[in-house]
């Protein structure tokens, strides 16, 4: 022992070694290596970088293009089979043509790493034994091109257990990793994020690693996934940091998936998403499964490439009995902090922090931050900035680039200023003094919004006089609004279109859409409007249809109404002639609903495709009711129904939010929709249609597999960098 720490002191003083340098003749070459090659073949130097302990022969073959004549031989000659291990110094040979085998880590040959590498490093540093050519390679395991004590220190850290990663990786490690205590009876796999299989669910996947692509400026995610065939307790998960072969990190979240009961349709899914700290350890069930969620950011400083991080299983020991690599592949482009695509959400102060929150010592307005400040990092828009716009400390909120909406005045509910709409009137003075204030920021005046009422109309027969009333107040708050905010963008969010003389208050022979449309300039109908006639006319009545009990439609697409103001797609033209902005909305759906939502019990590619639709209508913005209604919420129960997209922490110890699945899957989709807008702009809208085509019919027809829309969405991506390189 004192040798060794004699020779690590004097390794620390003493003049970095160089490892390689350029071979001064021009060798001869291996075929080239296949695409996607988890090595790389240093021509230079004549060695192979990039391999892991445990490689074999079979593994080094198939990393080349052209192999049928390679070979493998160890350093005394010997041709090894395809399931022998290979150690640093070993050749690989094709013909006449070789280059030697380096494994970080492994500086003596004997195809392990142990205290015996790192000795042969501090020889090497001291004089003592000086390293070959490859030896010296696979010594610097701090990827430098030093030999020196911090390659020690690390091959030392490694040795004792710490998540060290040795030397460079230069692709995707796809076989299985063997754990050190590795448990038959527990399978680790993975899945995407738009996976939502509950803990009794037996379906696998083969995915033994994941690699999630993703642009600069963006969140991408992933599930592993852990099935027991016996039964297990006291289980534990964490991740490593991602890094890339310089040592540069990402910014990963590792949460745990806990299943939320749906009353009605009694579904357990994954949706609440607590900190995996929060947690402790675990059991799963025999034949049950548990999931992990793995998110990982970028920013628009990150270098594109490759970033590894591992992922080990302890159990009650302490043992790691499962290992796996996640990868992140970053494109080599970026898309915007902000997002095109405007959205407004209701953030109750009622649910948020009056019910969930007592006993926080936090301020009432803090805890709206916490919650806003979630929102606006998965992109989305509470249509309430933490302060009124006239307050001075709205200001920041308002420049932020991440707030593409705010309300100056109305909202449905918890919001944190009506400025009046609540009551059914506009403070005019106070709106007015608002208008001075911003209306020379033409950036905070893109993001405002006025929101009038909601959801007029009436589908009643006793409700005569109703719908009489509700445009009345629409037609006096559009004139107060309009002298005191000029030109504003006005939304009234609208769930039901029929004639207004068919049982109704009478407005003459004239529908819904048409009497809101004179007092809103962003038009906002439901989703379910967006439906084809053809939906209703099937030979085979549909199984969902948005009726009521007492007979009449919540949505009337007849002939005369088509024939009086044409399709909704019409409507839209026509409205944006008169320069409004037009918006969808959803309310939630039952888990049979065929519609593109957001809902809890619903697949999450009913979530993913609205986007891609929103993108192919050219919608301006989403607008949704309510993201913190948990007066349902009894422990891990929701209503199916519910409005909820963030979860409260005090069943975790947490004072703040707990993140949702279902919002990390609509910031997926706003982030879609930047590769889209950018993608028009580099390949050509014609281009960009072909894509949104392939996946989106209308509002009930779309791709339902996510493997066929992860890989166009990778080959979207992949031409988007292509393009970029070539601009």
């Amino acid at each position: 022992m004192k040798k060794l720490v004699s020779f690590l002191l004097a390794a620390a003083f003493l003049v970095p070694m160089i490892v390689s340098a350029s071979s001064s003749r021009s060798p001869a070459i291996l075929p080239e290596t296949v695409e996607n090659a988890e090595v790389y073949y240093d021509i230079n130097n004549e060695v192979v970088r990039g391999l892991w302990l445990g490689a074999s022969a079979a593994d080094v073959i198939s990393q080349f293009t052209n192999n049928a004549h390679m070979k493998v031989v160890s350093p005394d000659g010997k041709t090894l089979a395809a399931g022998d291990t290979v150690g640093t110094g070993y050749t690989v040979r094709d013909r006449d043509v070789s280059a030697s085998l380096v494994i970080y880590g492994d500086t003596n040959g004997d195809t392990r790493c142990n205290a015996r590498d790192a000795l042969a490093i501090m020889r090497s540093i001291v004089g003592e034994e000086k390293l070959a050519r490859a030896f010296a390679i696979a010594s610097d395991v701090v990827p430098d091109n030093l030999q020196n004590a911090k390659d020690v220190v690390a091959l030392m850290k490694y040795l004792v257990g710490y998540d060290v990663m040795l030397g460079e990786f230069y692709g995707i490690h796809t076989a299985a990793l063997t754990a050190p205590a590795e448990d038959a009876k527990l399978d680790l796999f993975f899945e995407d994020s738009l996976a939502k299989n509950g803990p009794t669910s037996t379906e696998r996947t083969t995915d033994c690693t994941f690699v999630m692509k993703l642009a600069r400026n963006e969140k991408e995610s992933c599930q592993a996934i852990l099935f027991s065939d016996a039964g297990h307790e006291g289980l534990k998960v964490t991740l490593t940091p991602f890094a890339n072969a310089k040592g540069e990190t990402l910014d990963s979240t590792l949460l745990f998936e806990d299943y939320i009961k749906l009353t009605e349709s009694k579904m357990l899914i994954p949706d609440r998403l607590p900190p995996i700290e929060k947690i402790g350890s675990f059991k799963i069930k025999q034949n049950e499964r548990q999931g992990v969620y793995i998110e990982v950011g970028t920013d628009e400083n990150t270098a594109a490439g490759i970033y590894r991080a591992r992922l080990d299983v302890t159990d009650e020991s302490g043992a790691v009995v499962k290992r796996a690599y996640v990868y992140a592949d970053v494109w080599d482009f970026t898309i915007p902090v902000e997002t095109h695509v405007r959205t407004a959400v209701g953030l109750g102060l009622y649910d948020g922090y009056n019910r969930r929150a007592k006993g926080s010592e936090k301020d009432p307005t803090q805890s709206y931050i916490d919650y806003y400040e979630y929102f606006l990092d998965n992109r989305i828009n509470p249509w309430s900035i933490p302060y009124d716009p006239i307050d001075e400390r709205a200001d920041e909120w308002m420049s932020d680039p991440r707030v593409n909406t705010f309300l100056v005045s109305g909202g449905y509910a918890g919001g944190v200023y009506d400025n009046g709409l609540a009551a059914g009137a506009v403070k005019e003075d106070k709106v007015a003094a608002i208008y001075e204030k911003i209306k020379d920021n033409d950036v905070w005046m893109d993001k405002t919004l006025f929101y009038l009422t909601d959801e007029p109309g009436c589908y009643w027969p006793e409700a005569d006089g109703h719908f009489d009333d509700r445009i009345a107040q629409m037609k006096s708050i559009r004139e107060q609004i309009d002298r005191c905010f000029p030109d504003a963008t006005i939304i009234v969010p609208t769930h039901v279109n029929f004639w207004q003389d068919q049982g109704c208050a009478n407005h003459g022979h004239r529908d819904v859409l048409d009497l809101v449309a004179e007092y809103a300039t962003a038009p906002c109908p439901k989703i379910d409007m967006f439906m084809p006639r053809s939906y209703f006319t099937q030979s085979s009545p549909p199984t969902y249809q948005p009726t009521y009990e007492n007979g009449y439609w919540e949505i009337d697409n007849t002939t005369e109404i088509i024939d009086t103001y044409g399709t909704i797609f019409d409507r839209m033209a026509d409205w944006r002639a008169r320069g409004h902005e037009v918006w969808w909305y959803n309310v939630t759906a039952d888990a049979d609903s065929p519609f593109v939502n957001v809902s809890l019990g619903i697949p999450n590619m009913q979530n993913r495709m609205l986007w891609w639709l929103g993108e192919k209508y050219d919608m301006d913005g989403w607008l949704l009711w309510a993201t913190t209604e948990w007066t349902s919420m009894r422990r891990n129960t929701l209503d199916d129904k519910n409005g909820c997209l963030v979860y409260p922490g005090d069943d975790f110890g947490v004072d703040g939010p707990i993140a949702c699945q279902r919002t990390g899957v609509i910031r997926d989709g706003l982030e879609d929709t930047e590769y889209l807008l950018l993608a028009k702009t580099l390949l050509g809208e014609d281009k960009v249609n072909e894509y949104i085509d392939a996946l989106v019919t209308n509002v009930y027809t779309f791709e339902t597999d996510a493997d066929v829309f992860s890989a166009l969405r990778e080959r979207l991506g992949d031409e988007i960098e292509a393009a970029s390189a070539a601009k």
